[in-house]
């Protein structure tokens, strides 16, 4: 993690990644509770995978997005929420997820009207 700190970018999304969970308990390295102890201690996500039985490869991945995803949305509201005399309690905010496709809403008027 040092070296993440020191040269990666200040808001660059970590996660901890314990590959080969498919091995038996014999044979595995770290157990799974040192590893959620570790991510917890980072405050990071935790992520048991297994290339070999194609456990969990992806979620690693999607994790990053959705966490890449809420920095932005938070980024975006934190802007819209400087740019208003409005108080926060007052604004709505916006939630991204990678499940679902956004909703746009369509402008209350157009420059060209279809009707």
């Amino acid at each position: 993690m040092t070296q993440i700190d020191l040269f990666a970018p200040k808001d660059v999304v970590k996660v901890l990644v314990a590959a080969k969970c498919d091995l038996e308990n014999g044979e595995v390295q770290v157990i799974s509770e040192e590893g959620k102890a570790l991510a917890q201690t980072f405050q990071i996500k935790f992520f048991e995978t297994s290339a070999k039985k194609n456990i969990q490869v992806k979620e690693p991945f999607y994790g990053i997005a959705q966490e890449i995803i809420d920095q932005e949305a938070a980024k975006m509201f934190a802007t819209e929420v400087s740019d208003r005399d409005d108080s926060i309690g007052d604004t709505p905010g916006r939630t991204f997820s990678l499940d679902t496709a956004p909703i746009i809403q369509p402008k209350s008027s157009w420059c060209c009207s279809l009707s």
